[in-house]
């Protein structure tokens, strides 16, 4: 059991660290499309950056196909187009950076990337890349975790034999879980460092003003799912709205419960519609009011 649990704790510390880049490319004819992703698997808690690029021969064109505001079971945060650079042979190379949201865990995959292309005698012909498999996995049951960073930030590399000792560790330590589980139940684990976190994340946008944005609605779940797992729940990190809102509602009065549902939905609409509704104020001083009430209630009280 124990050689297992060291194991066990071994590849927990190791999967994200390990997680490389992943290129794909596809030609057909004059054109080649190029897909990259700066990470082949990730966490809830991180951001997939997809880019994709077009090179096509002089006086042949081509255009990316929009992948609206929902990819794959990911929702597109943000597209933007890449400045166009000279290639071989007098072609050009455009293209589109994408920055991609997971919202639950599991089996995600960006879809096919497809372009649209003409060459110069009038020619027609699309290009599509391969799918692309990306795992998601909660970070609900590790205790609180940073966003891995993205591709092209540099940090120091851990020292081997420091790392090696990290590992011994926490085998011991999960090896003492497993045979303490055996005679007594353990206990959730709190976190309450990253309520208070997220709180202050979603406090600092309350200078907002007008409709929820995108970003505003990702502050008030992420505040709303580290309030929910405080009070030991170990899915929180995968519920989606109406989860959120249903877990809250143990802790809330009914009209308390109905205005978060109402705060909730328009984060739905913020997130995945693109276009945000009501007062976005409002919904931040709800959305905080509503993680205090049930911190609160998990301590025994309420405020």
């Amino acid at each position: 059991m124990a050689l297992l649990a060291l194991a066990g704790a071994a590849a927990a510390l190791t999967t994200i660290a390990d997680s490389k880049a992943v290129e794909r490319t596809t030609t057909r004819g004059p054109f080649t499309l190029v897909v990259r992703t700066d990470r082949d698997e990730m966490t809830v808690a991180d951001r997939l950056r997809v880019a994709a690029w077009i090179s096509v021969p002089p006086g042949a064109r081509a255009e990316i196909a929009d992948t609206g505001p929902k990819f794959g079971g990911f929702t597109v945060v943000s597209r933007e187009p890449l400045p166009p650079e000279p290639v071989e042979g007098g072609g050009v190379r455009t293209g589109v950076a994408l920055v991609l949201e997971p919202f639950l865990a599991g089996e995600y995959e960006v879809p096919a990337i497809v372009a649209a292309c003409v060459e110069a005698g009038g020619a027609r012909t699309d290009l599509a890349s391969d799918p692309l498999a990306i795992p998601v996995r909660s970070i609900a049951d590790e205790g609180e975790a940073e966003p891995a960073p993205a591709r092209g930030v540099v940090e120091p590399a851990a020292d081997a034999g420091a790392r090696w000792w990290w590992v011994v560790g926490a085998g011991c330590v999960a090896a003492a879980v497993a045979g303490g589980a055996a005679v007594r139940r353990r206990k959730p684990r709190r976190t309450d460092g990253g309520v208070r976190a997220a709180l202050a994340a979603l406090e600092a946008r309350r200078g907002a003003s007008g409709p929820m944005t995108a970003e505003d609605a990702d502050a008030i779940v992420r505040a709303l799912r580290a309030a929910v797992a405080s009070r030991g729940e170990p899915r929180a990190g995968q519920l989606d709205a109406e989860g959120l809102a249903a877990c809250a509602a143990r802790s809330l009065t009914h009209a308390e419960a109905e205005t978060l549902r109402g705060v909730l939905a328009r984060c739905d609409a913020a997130r995945f519609g693109g276009e945000g509704e009501g007062d976005a104020r409002a919904d931040i001083d709800a959305a905080i009011w509503a993680c205090r009430a049930l911190v609160s209630a998990g301590e025994g009280g309420r405020a």
